[in-house]
């Protein structure tokens, strides 16, 4: 089985901004929402989500990570 996730990676000195995530259901992924690289993130909404059951056979999991967020509700 392959593990899921929904992540964004930036490249390095780049700008993302205004991301919103709502009203998602987020089962059996292994990393959940992965947010980081090497810019900066800007206005991140994640509302109304449901991460659940986030698992790893091989390396850790987690539900939300998140790197170089100026804002993140």
């Amino acid at each position: 089985m392959s593990q899921q996730q929904l992540e964004f990676i930036l490249q390095k000195n780049s700008v993302m901004g205004t991301v919103l995530l709502e009203n998602n259901d987020f089962n059996f992924f292994s990393k959940g929402v992965s947010i980081n690289g090497g810019g900066d993130v800007l206005d991140v909404v994640i509302r109304r989500n449901t991460i659940r059951n986030s698992y790893s056979e091989s390396y850790h999991s987690q539900g939300i990570y998140a790197i170089h967020a100026s804002v993140l509700l």
